[in-house]
């Protein structure tokens, strides 16, 4: 059997953890008015807006490529579960991207993602 990996979910807590490590020294360095007294603080702040900003475009580009994946995996929805062979035979005819969708929005929902913009009926 083959394990379902959840990439783009994955992607975006590797991204979050990046973000929470920049964002609590900042937290510190902001209330500090030593610190931010001091000429390097431009530069300090600065640098962390472009990291920052990075990081949430770099989420925002791995949610929009998942959206975009989504779409062509429905139309597998649609098709015909079981499926008889020319001896008789049933089997089962599940494309396994239905599988990799169901276990990524699992996880995409646990990391409030929205994962949906508008619900649909299949």
């Amino acid at each position: 059997q083959r394990r379902v990996r959840a990439t783009v979910a994955s992607a975006l807590l590797w991204v979050r953890q990046l973000v929470y490590q920049i964002e609590e020294p900042m937290k510190v360095f902001r209330e500090n008015k030593l610190l931010m007294s001091n000429r390097d603080s431009t530069r300090i702040v600065k640098l962390y807006n472009r990291l920052a900003t990075t990081f949430y475009k770099f989420e925002n580009l791995w949610l929009t490529n998942w959206s975009a994946t989504v779409e062509p995996i429905r139309s597998a929805l649609k098709a015909t579960l079981l499926v008889r062979d020319k001896e008789g035979k049933l089997y089962v005819n599940m494309d396994p991207k239905i599988l990799e969708l169901i276990q990524e929005t699992k996880w995409l929902i646990r990391l409030d993602c929205s994962v949906l913009r508008e619900p649909r009926r299949f």
